[in-house]
């Protein structure tokens, strides 16, 4: 079955840039990094489980570095044991950070 998932982030312009799918099916993950609740904090990842044959947000997750400088989700990827690794973009330096996080509903 086809599902068409509109972005739920706040100040939303590129959500779907990255995309993961956990190897069960069971959990998707999809970036937009310019997306904001507040101006100086770019970047969210949506998170969606699968319940009855259709995805549903459970969890949004925000940049954590406020300095207005990155782009959380830049790229996102997400291994065997669920650990979701998101990575920033400095654009100043062009530089990054990587941010691990262990995904648990």
């Amino acid at each position: 079955a086809q599902q068409i998932i509109q972005s739920p982030l706040e100040n939303s312009t590129a959500f779907g840039t990255q995309i993961c799918v956990s190897a069960d099916g069971l959990y998707l993950f999809v970036s937009d990094p310019t997306a904001y609740y507040d101006i100086s904090a770019r970047g969210q990842v949506a998170i969606y489980s699968k319940v009855t044959g259709t995805f549903e947000l459970v969890q949004i997750i925000s940049n954590p570095c406020t300095d207005g400088t990155t782009n959380f989700g830049f790229a996102i990827d997400i291994n065997d044991c669920i650990d979701l690794f998101i990575s920033v973009i400095v654009f100043i330096a062009f530089v990054g950070s990587m941010y691990l996080l262990n995904f648990c509903i």
